[in-house]
């Protein structure tokens, strides 16, 4: 008797415990998987799945699975590490929609949660994987709540596997400032990076990034230009343009931002840094000096000397 006519004899007698164990002990797990999604026993679904080794179960059965039990079909997916994320992918959308108009934290989020592992566990490198566990991030984050977004892209910024374009444009179309500094930061783009933090008025963000570019003096010296002119021209504090000298570990004179200064301008708030700027200036002619009477001995002794070999 086949296959076929042995399920439709069981069936006509209303044997269904018979009929899943008779499809159980000829490996038609599929059926079976079939049956338990239909009643919605989305457990023993899962079960039936993890018992076999036929991966294109998974990804028949996962969108429904994750709709309705997306925590364990996750745990499922995870016991298998052979699966392929990108054959997820459609389940981890339909997961989404169903989810549309909760607000579900980071840690709860299942397809967060897979994407993660898959990304860091399984070091999976394809960037559709990566952008679209970027976009989740996005999604969640707001401008005053960016920590898991941020922490995603320190994770990434040595070998990032998703597309900087895009993350650029989602970061921006979201208002999200901080991670899009970071991003430009990532990219090299230096310049971009301050002046937006400059933009948000975000002092410390952009002095971070002005001292990135540890191997271009002429770049790092413009960025801090920049900071200290916002400051004295937009924020009108002469002192904190005083505190950016010394912060600037010597990239800035006091000569580079006296002309950011309005034209009456009390002279006590930096009185200190002139009278340093003209001692380090005195000190550095003395040392010129020192060296040119060297120089001047060094040479008379030279002429002496060739004076006796002539002799």
């Amino acid at each position: 008797m086949d296959q076929e006519t042995t399920y439709n004899l069981i069936a006509s007698h209303g044997r269904t415990e018979e009929m899943l164990f008779f499809a159980e002990l000829i490996g038609d797990y599929e059926k079976v998987v079939d049956y338990y999604t239909r009643e919605r026993k989305w457990t023993h679904a899962l079960e039936i799945i993890g018992k076999q080794n036929n991966l294109e179960l998974y990804y028949k059965f996962s969108p429904t699975l994750m709709e309705n039990a997306p925590q364990d079909t996750v745990n499922a997916w995870i016991k298998e590490p052979n699966l392929n994320p990108r054959s997820l992918v459609p389940s981890l959308l339909k997961y989404e929609i169903s989810q549309h108009g909760n607000h579900i934290p980071v840690e709860q989020n299942q397809a967060i949660r897979y994407l993660q592992y898959a990304c860091q566990k399984l070091q999976n490198k394809d960037p559709l994987i990566h952008n679209y566990l970027l976009s989740l991030y996005v999604a969640q984050a707001t401008p005053d709540s960016e920590d898991d977004l941020l922490r995603f892209l320190s994770e990434e910024k040595e070998e990032p596997q998703f597309d900087l374009q895009y993350a650029l444009r989602l970061c921006s179309k979201r208002g999200l400032m901080q991670s899009s500094v970071q991003i430009y930061s990532t990219m090299g783009l230096y310049e971009q990076a301050v002046n937006l933090a400059l933009k948000h008025n975000d002092l410390e963000l952009a002095r971070i990034n002005a001292d990135k570019p540890e191997d271009d003096e002429s770049l790092r010296k413009k960025l801090w230009l920049s900071i200290a002119r916002h400051v004295v021209e937009e924020k009108k504090d002469i002192k904190r343009a005083m505190e950016f000298l010394k912060e600037s570990s010597d990239v800035l004179k006091i000569e580079d931002i006296l002309p950011f200064f309005p034209d009456f301008c009390l002279i006590n708030d930096f009185k200190e840094e002139i009278i340093t700027a003209l001692e380090e200036y005195n000190q550095h002619i003395e040392d010129l000096k020192t060296e040119m009477d060297e120089a001047t001995t060094s040479a008379e002794s030279i002429r002496l000397d060739i004076r006796e070999l002539r002799n």
